[in-house]
């Protein structure tokens, strides 16, 4: 489709260009379910943009740069080792991340207790300058300075989080066009973002910290920290990120597929940008915060134990199922790539807006709407059609299957309505953003198609029928390579 071309009258021609934002987990911190839902929601919009003609780049903004690693460094120096790190790279960073966290807790707790610190601003500033958050902003600093232990420490660590993540997405069969993060945003940018802000009067001193007051436009209530403590802030390079996309892929609209709780930090940002309309015009118009409710019960989870219990469950449910199974093909091949069709099916076929149960059984099952049941209708499909391989050849497919469906009852006749809804399907997962629809599009395809399986009872197929099974064939592939799943092809 060329829903992705310029229009003719404007200036430039064409495709247009989007840039998506998705997954984008934190250093020094596991892979959790929020990030898989954002990276398997964000491959489909990726997806769903490349078919309609747009150019696409896939971004994973790594959150590699901050206080949080600060804290990091502050517990490094308690509870780090050279030896064990070698030993369990990205199972030391965790420990040391876990415990530094125990002893920031009992600081955060103390913080908040009435009987320890005032409750004004005064008060928790006074907090902030001793014990672990003082150690933790002077870490964050000398990385900014690019002191040598500070800095040198934070790009192992980076190194270390950055391959783990990269063999997890290669289980999950997704890319990205560029591994970015905060930490490639130049002081130069984020100074320049600064300038502007102060020179329109946006932003303000505060207890020793630069912020924007959004109550003073427009909005009901909040701050936008720029600066903390001298520091820049994850907002401010948010902000800077912008500004250095906009220059590099001058793009027609920029996605980020991050979770609902993250709403107030993104009308602040894109509020941001409004205000500095007539530095540049429009760009707030072309920005899209495309949020997601977190799964219930799989937010604390690891993404590789996810990986490996999906793997092992539809192990489990292709030994239950030998009939299933031996159109699939060896069980020790299959079960990974299937288990991953499984998840990614059970991410998609509920809303993205609605929270849903992750439900490890019932996703691995064969039930419609599982990406089991779509592997094996996509199996059955194949191996129907290898019986005859030459029988199709050059056929339009199209006008056979229009024409002839019409003498066609039954099953039959449903299939072909289906499948001439395939182009509206995807038009209104364009649309919406919501994989929701395309994945039930699907479920009532594979639905009908065991149907018209079903009628069969033994006989053998016409080359008509056959043509209509090219055709569910092809729009099923199409359909699940769309949604980030890849058909097992024997």
């Amino acid at each position: 489709m060329s829903l992705g071309l310029r229009d003719p009258s404007s200036p430039s021609t064409g495709r247009q260009k989007v840039v998506v934002e998705f997954s984008s987990p934190n250093i020094v911190s596991d892979f959790h379910a929020r990030h898989l839902r954002s990276t398997i929601l964000g491959a489909h919009i990726a997806n769903i943009y490349e078919s309609m003609g747009w150019d696409v780049v896939r971004i994973n903004y790594l959150g590699d740069w901050g206080l949080h690693i600060g804290l990091f460094g502050a517990g490094w120096s308690r509870f780090g080792s050279e030896e064990k790190l070698k030993q369990d790279p990205i199972g030391h960073v965790l420990e040391v991340r876990n415990e530094v966290d125990k002893l920031f807790k009992v600081e955060l707790d103390l913080r908040k207790d009435k009987s320890h610190v005032r409750r004004d601003s005064a008060g928790a500033a006074d907090m902030e300058a001793q014990g672990l958050f003082a150690e933790r902003d002077a870490f964050f600093k000398r990385m900014e300075e690019k002191e040598g232990d500070a800095y040198s420490l934070w790009k192992q660590i980076r190194e270390i989080s950055v391959e783990h993540y990269t063999a997890l997405y290669k289980r999950l069969n997704v890319s990205f066009d560029e591994y970015s993060g905060e930490s490639v945003i130049s002081a130069e940018s984020m100074g320049e973002v600064e300038e502007m802000l102060k020179k329109r009067d946006l932003c303000e001193e505060r207890d020793g910290s630069l912020v924007i007051d959004f109550s003073k436009h427009g909005m009901k209530s909040g701050l936008g920290t720029i600066r903390k403590h001298g520091s820049s802030t994850y907002f401010l390079r948010d902000l800077a990120a912008i500004l250095s996309r906009l220059r590099t892929y001058n793009f027609d609209k920029m996605i980020y597929i991050v979770s609902a709780d993250q709403e107030p930090h993104f009308k602040k940002l894109f509020k941001t940008i409004n205000l500095l309309e007539d530095e540049f015009p429009g760009l707030s118009a072309r920005l899209q915060h495309v949020q997601f409710n977190k799964v219930s019960n799989m937010s604390d989870t690891p993404l590789g134990d996810i990986l490996d219990e999906a793997q092992q469950s539809m192990k489990t449910s292709l030994e239950e199922h030998p009939d299933e199974a031996v159109l699939l093909g060896s069980l020790e091949e299959v079960a990974e790539a299937m288990g991953i069709t499984a998840l990614i099916a059970q991410e998609l076929i509920a809303r993205r807006t609605n929270e849903h149960i992750f439900d490890i059984k019932k996703m691995t099952s064969f039930t419609p709407g599982t990406g089991p049941f779509l592997q094996y209708s996509y199996a059955r499909l194949q191996a129907v059609l290898a019986e005859s391989p030459d029988e199709l050849d050059g056929m339009d497919l199209s006008n056979l299957c229009l024409e002839k469906g019409k003498d066609n009852s039954g099953p039959y006749t449903e299939l072909l309505r289906m499948l001439v809804q395939y182009p509206e399907a995807t038009a209104a997962a364009y649309k919406t953003l919501d994989q929701h629809q395309l994945m039930a599009y699907l479920k009532s395809m594979t639905t009908l198609l065991a149907s018209c399986f079903e009628c069969q009872e033994g006989a053998r197929f016409t080359t008509d029928q056959k043509a209509m099974l090219e055709a569910t064939k092809q729009v099923l592939e199409n359909g699940m390579a769309v949604l980030g799943m890849k058909p097992l092809a024997r």
